[in-house]
């Protein structure tokens, strides 16, 4: 088996023979036999133990174990002890999902201080399968399929050759203690239930089970692969980013096949659920779209709203845009969503440019400070071509402003009067005109997305 153990770190290249390692090791049969494979194959390692405190004596008797393991290898042990009950209850999680966070920021801790380069965790092909049919069980979608992956950031899994039988049959041969934890046979927990109850109803069905996953999670993986690259590509063609916003064409992904699946795996990095895809594709689908046109979607940091032609995700903020004050020496300012470039320039030869983005002002009209604000309800001006006001909300439906860039909407102003709507329309008082000597002319910088 060290030399199956060999081959496999060497096939997949998961990492060079000097390369330090960090094992976790709880005490338990997988965990033990992965550090004597290290050990047996020259590796450089050293250990690594949590103590939860959960099983009172039985915890700390596995600590005791797992530091004469460490000296029987002659490698560094790292021990450290956990209130991990109290941390489920301070943070109203669970008591597994407390020991997983208090140990995976502890490993990365250690990472950082020790100089190691990664984290060994005694995952096997058992685990894989029992991970998938959990996963299939709570809803999952393609990644849920493919299990427990090779490595992951500065985590890896030396022992997914192997599965349980071959570890035991291994632990057996070399005569290894190891430590049996109490919990391990209580079906309360669902992967016992799994692994003790379902597991073996399957073996039954097909004795070959795990030979068969093997293959299986090839062609899953090969599928997802595959699926990743058609969603990358299809990005693309339909998704851009404007500032601190992403737009996504609806015309280029509403006839795409599966696109429940293909618009979840769009937007998921922005926290939006699958059963929202399925919302947002109905939507867009409907006979009568601009009936949709403005219905919002909400994930735990973003917004998507349904425009017109496009799906529009921004980020949520709950701080509100501030107030900005703006002399007449300055010529840059910088708020959280843009920059202004502002500068005087003289009316001869001057050439205005038709972008919104840029606001060409009659700079004798303008009365210094100038202040730069969040819309406000009961706003209006006179946009420019016209001689009589408009309420600035009216003004934003006429020119179908989307909702969620609605409330970013900022707005120039002088001595009172709204003279730009940023990024819009200017006020048509201070427009250009053949009397016009200088121009205070603005440019808006919009900030691309870190």
């Amino acid at each position: 088996m060290v030399n199956k153990f060999r081959s496999f770190i060497h096939e997949t290249n998961l990492f060079v023979e000097k390369t330090p390692i960090l094992l976790a090791v709880s005490g338990g049969i997988d965990s033990v036999v992965m550090a004597d494979l290290f050990a047996r194959a020259n590796f450089r390692f050293a250990i690594v133990h949590c103590n939860f405190n959960l099983r009172g004596e039985e915890s700390d008797d596995d600590e005791v174990f797992v530091k004469q393991l460490a000296q029987k290898y002659q490698v560094s042990c790292f021990v450290k002890s956990f209130d991990t009950s109290g941390f489920a209850d301070l943070q109203h999680i669970s008591i597994q999902m407390a020991a997983r966070q208090l140990r995976y920021t502890w490993f990365n801790d250690l990472l950082k201080e020790q100089n190691y380069e990664y984290i060994a965790t005694a995952h096997h092909k058992n685990d894989v399968l029992e991970t998938i049919i959990f996963n299939l069980t709570k809803g999952t979608g393609i990644a849920g399929l493919h299990g427990i992956k090779l490595k992951q950031s500065q985590i890896i899994r030396p022992l997914l050759f192997a599965d349980r039988k071959q570890i035991e049959q291994y632990a057996q041969e070399h005569q290894l203690p190891w430590r049996e934890d109490s919990s391990n046979v209580d079906e309360k927990y669902r992967r016992n239930l799994i692994r003790r109850k379902v597991i073996p109803v399957l073996e039954e069905i097909n004795p070959k089970l795990m030979e068969t996953m093997d293959m299986s999670l090839e062609r899953i993986s090969g599928t997802e692969n595959f699926f990743q690259y058609a969603v990358h590509e299809l990005k693309k063609k339909c998704m851009y980013t404007l500032g601190k916003d992403v737009f996504i064409n609806i015309n280029k992904i509403k006839n795409q096949p599966g696109l429940y699946v293909v618009l979840h795996e769009m937007i998921k990095e922005y926290g939006f659920q699958y059963h929202q895809a399925r919302e947002i594709v109905e939507a867009i689908r409907r006979k009568n779209p601009e009936r949709q046109s403005g219905k919002v979607f909400n994930s735990s940091s973003h917004c998507l709203n349904i425009d017109r032609k496009e799906l529009i995700i921004s980020l949520i903020s709950s701080d509100p845009m501030g107030t900005y004050t703006i002399t007449e020496k300055e010529h840059k300012l910088d708020t959280d969503e843009f920059d202004l470039s502002l500068q005087v320039l003289d009316a001869h030869n001057y050439r205005v440019m038709p972008l919104a983005n840029i606001a060409a002002l009659d700079h004798e009209r303008l009365k210094f400070p100038l202040t730069l604000r969040k819309w406000k309800k009961g706003d209006f001006f006179y946009p420019l071509g016209m001689n009589s006001k408009k309420k600035l909300s009216d003004f934003m439906i006429d020119i179908k402003i989307p909702l969620n860039l609605k409330n970013r909407v900022m707005v120039l102003t002088s001595d009172g009067d709204i003279v730009w709507v940023v990024g819009y329309r200017i006020d048509h008082r201070y427009r250009l005109t053949d009397n016009t000597h200088q121009i205070y002319e603005i440019t808006q910088h919009v900030k691309s997305l870190p």
